[in-house]
């Protein structure tokens, strides 16, 4: 079986990946195999995966993933491929589960924001890619070049909500789940139950070892939401608010 883990990013996908990654119990995991095997750097992947599945750009990850696939009973692949990317992979490997891996938006955007590509104000990101998520949720609010930067990476964290829909939409015969990043690290119950769902065998108490590993840190600190959430400005908080406010509470996350 082939399993996708995806989401936006900054959500614990590489510390994941590492407890799921089980070899000797049948499951391969990996983290973005396909910026080691393609080396692109990630904006490329990005603009490739809008051009299509057939792009030369994806030559050598097909390969990679179905050989996986022929030596383990499942092969797990966290982050090579954004949401909107679905459907294309979906077409040339039949996707037998997708986990959406969330976190609460306060800390997530912050690290999106300032600790990653992001940072940079990318036009070609901003401009082109996010919009292409702004017309799956429908165009809301008003016309994409009108919008800020701080409220289009909103919209990027918004896909948290609406994604896993479309997923259920594009992908009908394979399992969606939604995962919260919270839950994972902080229960070994809910690790467990992930785990189990996978067919392994991994006691609590290394779940509970592998949950006090930090691995990929991007932001030191504190970063309880509402430490963070003093850190912005009135204006990107009402932003957050209007735009998140929806997702946050669907997910179940409290506003600071």
């Amino acid at each position: 079986m082939f399993i996708i883990v995806t989401g936006i990013g900054h959500a614990a996908t590489k510390w994941l990946a590492m407890v799921l990654n089980q070899p000797k119990q049948g499951v391969k995991f990996e983290h973005e195999p396909l910026m080691r095997v393609s080396r692109p750097t990630w904006i490329a992947a990005r603009a490739a995966e809008l051009r299509g599945a057939e792009d030369s750009f994806f030559a050598k990850y097909w390969p990679h993933a179905r050989q996986n696939l022929k030596r383990h009973r499942i092969y797990g692949d966290a982050m090579s491929w954004e949401p909107i990317a679905l459907r294309m992979v979906n077409e040339q490997i039949k996707v037998g589960k997708v986990i959406f891996l969330v976190r609460h938006g306060v800390p997530q955007l912050h690290s999106i924001w300032n600790a990653s590509l992001w940072k940079r104000k990318d036009k070609w990101l901003y401009g082109t890619y996010l919009k292409e998520y702004w017309k799956l949720a429908g165009k809301p609010f008003k016309d994409w070049d009108k919008w800020t930067r701080w409220e289009q990476i909103c919209l990027w964290w918004d896909t948290n909500r609406f994604m896993p829909r479309l997923a259920r939409e594009w992908l009908p015969d394979a399992k969606i789940e939604v995962r919260r990043m919270e839950d994972l690290t902080g229960s070994v119950k809910e690790l467990s139950h992930l785990c189990k769902s996978l067919g392994l065998a991994i006691g609590g108490p290394e779940l509970h070892r592998l949950q006090g590993q930090d691995v990929n840190r991007k932001v030191e600190g504190n970063r309880a939401p509402a430490h963070l959430w003093k850190q912005w400005s009135e204006k990107q908080r009402a932003d957050f608010r209007r735009i998140c406010g929806r997702g946050m509470k669907e997910l179940g996350y409290r506003m600071p």
